[in-house]
């Protein structure tokens, strides 16, 4: 069977983006991630490069600003933000609760929790975001587990100290992944795996309220 009849292919596998301008930048990041107010320290410093992959009900960024930024998160909706750090060290602050993002923990931001988020110009992050129905059907169907409460995601309280880089080499593998064979990657039953996989990871290993 060839790859191009293997499935539905309605996700584009990646997609690249740079600016030096703020505004531009800011209208992208809300547009494929989440919507947010931004502060530029030093407008004219900025080198923003993001990379942007599609998995199902997931959205992948790799992000840089180049530059030192303060982000200040509007409601997520129905969502989940989970940071990665890859270099650099941000600081967050959700709920009145300090934090620090570096590449030795995950960070989750769960529906309705406010955040602002302080970004040297050494950061460089993975932000993912999942949709709240995704882990809805996940645990009911896969984990047998009936939701009848919210699911939260206790930050700074993550179960497995292996957690953190086995998620940045899962990303990494699915991102590499949609560089070489962005036709595989595009099909929707080999997305569904992924996500299904980053879905169980997270829910297994992150202190949440259903643990």
């Amino acid at each position: 069977m060839m790859l191009s009849a293997i499935g539905d292919h309605k996700h584009p596998a990646a997609r690249d983006f740079q600016s030096s301008n703020p505004d531009e930048v800011l209208d992208y990041v809300t547009r494929n991630l989440s919507p947010h107010r931004m502060k530029v320290s030093q407008p004219g410093s900025m080198s923003a490069k993001l990379q942007c992959f599609d998995i199902i009900s997931s959205q992948i960024v790799d992000i840089q600003y180049g530059t030192d930024v303060w982000i200040e998160a509007a409601d997520l909706g129905s969502n989940y933000l989970i940071h990665a750090g890859l270099s650099g060290t941000t600081h967050i602050w959700s709920d009145g609760q300090a934090a620090r993002i570096d590449p030795s923990n995950l960070h989750i931001t769960s529906p309705g929790a406010d955040s602002r988020i302080h970004m040297s110009p050494q950061c460089r992050h993975l932000a993912v975001r999942i949709a709240a129905s995704a882990f809805e059907e996940h645990l009911t169907r896969c984990m047998n587990i009936p939701v009848n409460r919210p699911l939260v995601f206790y930050p700074g309280q993550q179960g497995a100290r292996e957690l953190p880089e086995a998620w940045r080499q899962l990303l990494r593998h699915m991102i590499d992944q949609s560089r070489l064979v962005p036709v595989l990657m595009g099909d929707t039953r080999v997305q569904r795996h992924y996500s299904m996989l980053m879905l169980e990871m997270l829910l297994s290993n992150y202190c949440n309220s259903y643990s």
